[in-house]
């Protein structure tokens, strides 16, 4: 299976721990699945580890996050979706 993970509106403290903590588990957890996840520009990846079932994609949008934000519901992720085959 191929599954999209949108974590491009991930601001907070919090949510970039759980983000960090699901892009570490999932690709070895879920080995038979393939994962692309769309990040935000200035999210750090320094202390990932390499999985060959894991695509980070950075979103370097400079647009507020209120517009980007409702571009995503609407439009984006069907996009993503088509354009990284996820």
């Amino acid at each position: 299976m191929r599954i999209l993970l949108n974590a491009v509106n991930v601001i907070g403290a919090g949510a970039t721990v759980v983000v960090q903590n699901l892009l570490d588990t999932l690709p070895i957890a879920g080995r038979q699945h393939r994962f692309t996840a769309m990040i935000p520009g200035a999210f750090d990846t320094s202390g990932f580890a390499s999985h060959d079932n894991l695509v980070l994609i950075r979103d370097d949008r400079r647009l507020p996050r209120t517009v980007t934000r409702l571009e995503d519901i609407a439009r984006d992720v069907a996009v993503w979706c088509r354009r990284y085959d996820a």
